[in-house]
């Protein structure tokens, strides 16, 4: 813990240093009519949101609510907005405030259930004054998914329990601080329902629990005492404007498994229908005994079997139909397995506000993945993945931009759980939400064309992109090494990385490299340090960790050596480019795959994959990629009701969504 506080000191104070550098210069900016324009867009586009009680119950120790949200968001895809309704209704009970007035500790006990309904919208105007989704219209038939659901819109219906036991204070005046720390529990289920095309439904059945201690620090404008006019309408309004937080805080690490049953159902066929209407019945049947799997002691052979007994139907169906055309088939399945992660953790810094904010933060999943194959084999991965973002935004998001650094690595593990062989080991740059002039087009060659040859890097087309300033540009590079390159690098010796770790280094913007945390950031402020002296401590760590990793005899350790590397700020930041600065020859392709993607608003998207002399099967790179991106998008799937997973199946191929 104490490491991981002294990180987010450091974070504070980089921050707090480039909020100061960029608000000097917004009182300039704000003098220009065209970037006064562009702001009363923006300020159009911010999400609106508003909420009521039907029936609303609470004294001391306990609270019972039946509500409505209603809720409209800029979708990241341009110029769509996310319309949702959302009928909650919650039960909460807090024993300690029966036996103490006032008391710092807290433990609460909730359950929830929830109805919710999305679509899309091109219009905002459209997407506000559209008549809500009564809970009428929820798709507990294959009938009414067809008649109440236009294609693109999602329904779930989703059953909670949290508990949750800590300390927590308060402190109130013009400025609102609160803090808070304990350990939370919760277990849900539920469905999730994706109306696509030619009457085809997307189903997940999910079963999730999780547990974990958390750290939570809030400051803000104290909302409360904020009256300025005399509806709480407008007040809220306002307050969406400045953005009332002012600095938060949170720490949390979790365990957590999930529990997944994907499918594509043709509601076409009269069996599917009836499979459809049986399994969405014993979903919100309050007889059925599904609540079991809200006990989060409840045995996990448990949680399988329930899935598999609403399923087996629908997976039935599947195997009968393998051998049809994909648009005659009754049922395709997406996935049908379990993600364990023993550990995660989740930990961001954010100062600022409407006007001017940044973020840092960072994510670690340990993914333990077991999986059904589209050829009914049991898949058996570990999958580690660590990512840290930076997130700056200003003028009401006028100027923005994203920036995240993944390191993750797949590894087959036997039916003992035993790591058995590493598949390949890669990294992901994404660079996204940025307004992108032309003149930046060149430090971004830069940063992807200096470990590429030039005739390699000529394959990237940015004529579409240096034309004209592009808005929500999104550049992504993905490096997926192969075993030969784990074999070259286990050649190395430890001044070999050492040397390797400077020399990449040397390659990078000095000033980029002086921000990077550091445990030597504070005694050299006074020496005025070079950035080797600087990084010093982090680049002997790092070499460490390199040869742990490649030298180790056991998988195991070197697994958890590699791990590790995520705390270390170069590996973060650069580590893709150190390994292909390791690797021998001129030609980096040799040892694996880089997939390059440009898309912005009203461009081509442009998409290159090289890919190494010996496996020219561009298709198995795009499978593998795939694959990563699956992973991710399991571990997000009962969150995320973006519009990029309906495209998928809206106007995508149902064939690639199965790894």
């Amino acid at each position: 813990m104490v490491s991981t506080i002294k990180c987010h000191i450091v974070s504070f104070a980089l921050l707090l240093f480039s909020f100061q550098t960029y608000a000097d210069e917004i009182p300039k900016e704000l003098n220009n009519d065209k970037v006064r324009g562009e702001i009363s867009k923006q300020i159009a586009n911010l999400n609106i949101s508003l909420g009521f009680e039907f029936f609303d119950i609470s004294d001391t120790g306990y609270k019972a609510s039946v509500g409505y949200k209603y809720g409209i968001e800029p979708s990241y895809q341009d110029g769509f907005f996310t319309r949702f309704d959302k009928y909650p209704g919650k039960i909460m009970i807090n024993p300690l405030a029966w036996a103490f007035d006032e008391s710092h500790f807290g433990l609460s006990i909730s359950a929830n259930a929830e109805i919710q309904f999305v679509r899309q919208f091109r219009d905002q105007k459209e997407a506000f004054t559209a008549l809500p989704y009564s809970p009428f219209k929820s798709p507990t038939t294959a009938k009414k998914a067809i008649k109440e659901l236009a294609v693109g819109d999602y329904a779930s219906i989703i059953y909670r329990l949290n508990g949750f036991a800590g300390v927590g204070n308060g402190w109130n005046d013009l400025i609102k601080i609160s803090a808070s720390a304990g350990h939370s529990i919760s277990a849900q289920y539920g469905a999730q329902v994706f109306r696509l095309r030619n009457n085809h439904i997307r189903l997940r059945l999910f079963a999730e629990r999780s547990n974990g201690p958390g750290l939570y620090v809030n400051s803000k404008v104290d909302d409360d005492d904020f009256d300025l006019f005399s509806t709480e309408y407008l007040n809220d309004a306002i307050l969406k404007l400045i953005k009332v937080d002012l600095f938060e805080m949170n720490i949390q690490s979790r365990k957590r498994a999930l529990y997944l049953a994907d499918f594509v159902v043709n509601l076409n066929n009269k069996e599917a229908q009836a499979a459809y209407d049986r399994i969405l019945k014993k979903i919100v049947d309050i007889k059925d005994r599904k609540y079991r799997l809200l006990n989060p002691l409840e045995d996990e052979e448990e949680i399988i079997s329930f899935l598999l007994d609403y399923t087996q139907e629908l997976e039935q169906m599947y195997q009968e139909d393998q051998a049809q055309k994909a648009n005659v088939r009754r049922v395709t399945r997406i996935f049908l397995g379990k993600d364990i992660i023993p550990f995660s953790s989740n930990n961001s810094i954010e100062i600022g506000n409407a006007l001017l904010s940044f973020k840092k933060g960072s994510q670690f999943f340990d993914n333990r993945l077991t999986f059904l194959a589209r050829n009914n084999d049991i898949n058996r991965f570990n999958l580690p993945d660590a990512t840290y973002f930076d997130e700056f935004k200003a003028l009401f998001s006028l100027w923005q931009e994203s920036i995240s650094r993944s390191a993750n690595a797949l590894i087959k593990r036997s039916e003992q759980d035993e790591i058995e062989e590493l598949i390949d080991f890669g990294f992901l740059f994404e660079y996204k939400d940025k307004r992108l002039y032309p003149s930046e087009i060149k430090a971004l060659k830069n940063r992807i064309c200096n470990i590429l040859s030039a005739e390699n890097c000529s394959q990237i087309n940015w004529s579409e992109y240096q034309k004209e300033r592009t808005n929500n540009f999104r550049m992504r590079a993905q490096y997926i090494f192969n075993q030969d390159a784990y074999l070259e690098l286990a050649k190395l010796n430890y001044n070999d990385y050492y040397n390797k770790i400077i020399e990449t280094l040397l390659l990078q913007d000095e000033d980029q490299v002086r921000r990077l945390e550091t445990v030597n950031q504070l005694e050299c402020i006074a020496e005025n340090c070079d950035i080797f002296d600087l990084h010093r401590t982090n680049i002997k760590e790092l070499a460490q960790k390199l040869y742990n990793t490649f030298h180790s005899q056991n998988l195991e350790e070197a697994y958890n050596a590699y791990t590790s590397m995520r705390w270390n700020s170069i590996f973060n930041n650069f580590g893709g480019q150190i390994l292909m600065n390791m690797l021998p020859g001129s030609d980096k392709l040799e040892y694996g795959t880089i997939i390059i993607e440009l898309t912005g608003s009203n461009r081509e998207p442009v998409e290159v994959i090289l890919t190494s002399q010996k496996d020219r099967n561009k298709e198995n790179a795009k499978g593998r990629r795939a694959l990563y991106d699956y992973v991710k998008n399991i571990q997000t799937s009962i969150f995320n009701r973006g519009f990029d997973l309906r495209l998928q199946g809206v106007y995508g191929d149902l064939e690639d969504l199965n790894p």
